[in-house]
């Protein structure tokens, strides 16, 4: 029999608790209001660009902002910019915020490899 070498989980609602990605829209419906951007418009390119910003192409937070602003023709200053920025960061960072129980299934999973 082959030894495992390696295990893959997916992050969001395997390793997170997957409750929380209903703060998601509601999230990016605050992005908007903060930059001036029509709200569904908005949400939809965050959707829209969903591979893009995963693959990095878009940049980093502030980038992939700025793009999707410029995508939807509103003129943002830096100030509502920088804000945006830090509200994003902190919407992540709790989104991606491991489950209760995530590093002991991790170190688990480490003892079966």
């Amino acid at each position: 029999m082959q030894r495992i070498r390696g295990v893959i989980f997916d992050l969001f609602g395997t390793l997170t608790d997957g409750r929380l990605e209903a703060e998601r829209c509601p999230s990016y419906v605050r992005l908007a209001a903060i930059l001036g951007a029509p709200e569904s418009e908005f949400v939809h390119l965050m959707s829209e660009t969903f591979p893009a910003r995963c693959g990095g192409s878009l940049g980093d937070v502030r980038g992939i902002l700025c793009h999707i602003c410029s995508r939807l023709g509103v003129a943002h200053d830096d100030t509502a910019l920088d804000h945006a920025v830090t509200l994003r960061l902190e919407i992540e960072r709790r989104l991606a915020t491991p489950r209760h129980d995530a590093i002991a299934v991790l170190q688990d999973r480490k003892s079966v490899v």
